[in-house]
């Protein structure tokens, strides 16, 4: 069991921005930062735009190097899952069995990708989910993928039409309602 006095669930610029005010009030304290992301924290609105048009380098999207996190002596656990919980105890069990015992905890997932497959099925297309930076490297300069025309939009903020007839991505609270589970979220 690992011990750490504070723990911040989410590498979005919520979990980041903590950083800094934490290490304002206590600049000693063994803080850790748990994300799903394998990456370090980075800026997701320049994404869909400036990223995948070449306008902006990958080493441009980080939110800081990561020198940054070694010297505010932030541990990264970056691909882990939070899959436990125990706020009476102070407990936080990980994917990988870890479990970390904490003295304060900052639970800032902030909204994720949502299959939506009844609509996608009406449109007899498919999703693809490219909001996370490895899969946008890998869009990144494609005119077709899987037969598909690809090209970028942003209709309304919660909708980002990646493209041919139903290649589309919801985004949605990670705590909304509704059948989520199948999709890993």
């Amino acid at each position: 069991m690992d011990d750490a006095k504070y723990v911040i669930v989410g590498g979005g610029l919520a979990g980041f921005n903590a950083i800094p005010a934490i290490r304002e009030r206590d600049p000693d304290g063994r803080l850790i930062l748990v994300t799903e992301e394998k990456e370090r924290p980075y800026d997701r609105v320049p994404l869909s735009k400036r990223y995948l048009q070449g306008a902006l380098s990958r080493d441009g999207i980080f939110l800081r190097p990561p020198e940054f996190y070694d010297e505010n002596r932030v541990e990264l656990s970056t691909g882990r899952r939070a899959t436990d919980l125990d706020v009476n105890t102070k407990r936080l069990s990980l994917d990988d069995g870890r479990e970390v015992r904490y003295e304060k905890l900052l639970l800032a997932t902030g909204g994720t990708i949502a299959a939506t497959v009844d609509l996608v099925k009406q449109l007899d297309g498919v999703i693809i989910g490219v909001a996370f930076l490895i899969e946008l490297t890998a869009l990144r300069g494609r005119h077709r993928l899987d037969g598909h025309q690809v090209g970028l939009a942003m209709p309304p903020r919660r909708l980002l039409n990646v493209g041919a007839r139903a290649v589309l991505l919801l985004l949605r609270c990670p705590h909304a309602p509704g059948p989520i589970a199948p999709y890993g979220l």
